[in-house]
């Protein structure tokens, strides 16, 4: 439509239009072309530069990304690594834990044990105990014998002076003899007594040194042993305590490492 305007704007000639209308239009529609083709070049200039630009700013940020992906690769063996050792830690944590706990359930046996072991010897103790209070009804009861045949002793020797003493004896009088039977039977009596009664006495101290050295003994090994087990149960119990911490510690840990090790296997 436009050129349509141009051509009449054209003047009229012979066999034609006037030349110079003709050359004017081919002047400016020359120049109208060439400043159209010098904008687009500077139009292509700008988006050329800013091209370069966009592909260098994405060629920096591919490199900040391999640079990152790098740095999270490496990042995420660490993290492999240090939960490989935590597991092993927790492995180890576990099975000392398990020896711990049947160090423990052996202590206490050891403890029931020994507290069976008091109980039997209190129980000695308690028999030895009455075993001796009998003994000493008996030696109570020899030594009072003992006086009594001691007495008759005193009673048959006066008698048997007295009759050893007249100056004579009735015939088939058997009366000194006896006397003289009666008094051996006293002293052989009172001799058996006697010793019976020392028996009775070894016997009673050596019940007696048993009883001292049963007691000193058992309450003794009683209390340093209870002691001891109660050292080592509280030991027990603190480290079960302190391997139980660690353990959820060492649990907590790999959790926390559980999320890190998918961020960084996308």
């Amino acid at each position: 439509m436009a050129a349509s305007n141009d051509f009449l704007k054209f003047r009229s000639a012979l066999n034609g239009f006037h030349r110079a209308d003709v050359i004017h239009y081919l002047e400016q529609n020359a120049r109208q072309q060439e400043s159209a083709q010098q904008m687009l070049k500077a139009q292509l200039a700008a988006l050329q530069e800013e091209l370069e630009q966009t592909q260098s700013a994405l060629q920096a940020q591919e490199t900040s990304l391999s640079d990152q992906r790098a740095a999270l690769e490496d990042e995420r063996a660490a993290l492999s690594a240090q939960q490989a050792e935590l597991r092993a830690a927790n492995a180890s944590l576990q099975e000392q834990y398990g020896a711990l706990s049947a160090l423990r359930d052996d202590l206490l046996g050891q403890v029931s044990s020994l507290t069976a072991q008091r109980d039997q010897a209190l129980s000695s103790v308690d028999a030895l105990t009455a075993e001796k209070a009998r003994l000493t009804d008996e030696q109570a009861a020899l030594s009072a014998r003992i006086d009594q045949l001691n007495s008759e002793n005193l009673d048959l020797t006066a008698r048997l002076a007295e009759l050893l003493d007249k100056p004579g004896a009735p015939a088939g009088a058997d009366a000194p003899t006896q006397e003289l039977a009666a008094y051996r039977r006293a002293e052989a009596a009172e001799r058996n007594a006697y010793i019976r009664a020392r028996q009775l006495y070894l016997r009673l101290r050596e019940i007696e040194s048993r009883l001292h050295s049963a007691a000193g003994s058992c309450s003794q090994q009683t209390g340093a042993l209870t002691q001891s087990l109660g050292q080592s149960l509280h030991q027990l119990d603190e480290l079960a305590g302190s391997l139980g911490r660690a353990l959820q510690a060492a649990s907590g840990e790999l959790e926390s490492l559980a999320p890190n090790l998918r961020t960084g296997t996308r």
